[in-house]
This record gives C-alpha cells, sequence and structure tokens, in this order.
C-alpha cells in the first residue's frame, strides 16, 4: 500500500468512527496548532488543523476533578529544511479538568503518518510514526482557548533510523 493510500485511509478513520456511534460522540473543538522544533537540531515548523471527538467516557471524581476520554484527529504540515511533508495522526486525548478553574490537562498519544520523513540533517526513519502530546488549554472565554504543547514524534524503533523530533507547538481553538 503507498504512502498516499495510508494517509487517505487515515483521513477516513475518523468518518468510520462518527458513523458507528453517531448519538454517543460529538465534536467538541476546532483548533489551529503551529509549533516549531524544541531541540534547535533543523529550522522545521509544524501547522495543524486539530479537532477532538469527545466520548462518552468521563470520570468525575470529585466536585472539582474530572477526566474526560477523547479522540484526536490532525491533519497538516511540517515544513522546513526545503521539505514539506504531510501530517495526518489520530489517538486517543485525555482531558483532566480542575472544576471552575479555566486550565485543563491535556495527554494525547497515537499513530502518524508523514508523506516525507527526511528533513535535512534529520531522518525520521519512515513514515509511519508515533505522536505523543502533553500540555494545556486555558479557557479564555466560553468558546475560545489558549493551548501549548510539547510534541514528540517518534517512530519508536520500527526503522533503521529513531531521533525523534520535539517541538513546541500553541493552539488557538474554538469550543462547540
Amino acid at each position: 500500500m503507498s504512502t498516499k493510500s495510508k494517509l487517505y485511509l487515515l483521513c477516513a478513520l475518523p468518518l468510520l468512527a462518527v458513523s458507528a456511534h453517531a448519538g454517543e460522540f460529538e465534536w467538541s473543538d476546532l483548533a489551529l496548532r503551529v509549533g516549531f522544533d524544541a531541540e534547535n537540531r533543523v529550522d522545521v515548523k509544524s501547522y495543524e488543523l486539530i479537532s477532538t471527538l469527545d466520548s462518552p467516557w468521563s470520570w468525575t471524581i470529585s466536585d472539582r476533578f474530572e477526566v474526560d476520554l477523547g479522540l484526536e484527529f490532525g491533519l497538516g504540515a511540517l515544513d522546513g529544511e526545503g521539505e514539506t511533508a504531510f501530517l495526518g495522526h489520530l489517538g486517543p486525548a485525555l482531558e483532566i479538568e480542575f472544576g471552575d478553574f479555566p486550565l485543563e490537562l491535556i495527554v494525547s498519544s497515537g499513530p502518524a503518518l508523514l508523506s516525507e520523513h527526511e528533513f535535512d540533517n534529520l531522518d525520521l526513519g519512515g513514515s509511519f510514526q508515533f505522536m505523543s502530546a502533553v500540555g494545556f488549554d486555558f479557557e479564555v472565554t466560553d468558546e475560545w482557548t489558549l493551548g501549548y504543547r510539547y510534541l514528540h514524534i517518534s517512530n519508536a524503533g520500527l526503522h533503521d533510523e529513531n531521533p525523534g523530533m520535539n517541538l513546541h507547538a500553541l493552539s488557538l481553538a474554538y469550543e462547540f
């Protein structure tokens, strides 16, 4: 299967999830996320459109502590060092809320596909990667949030080359 076919399949998966459980899941937000290399090894930036599909799985620990599980979908590009790669990823996202406090902690991880994996002297090893993130969202208003993520992209040793890439990313999201 070609990389292009894999990317199309990855993009179609959200449609299957929504149609299978349309009554239980709903889209919660749409975000624009921009990132840059955290280690200054290469001049690569990420540009992504992110959306989260909320699930019915939520755990209320107390009046001031709740954990929600969603599914994060992202489409975008890694650009720099003379290369531009299409990026698609999906995976579970845990949101930890603290009552009325306007800050949520977010942890996410899942598979990712890249159309290009070499950026000058940085070879990520292959098109199939894993993308993990930890960060927070700050609720500016009921509809808008500002976020930060520390992103890690790596192939987990599936390819001979596995240097990984770390990014600092900022986001602006509209909550539905």
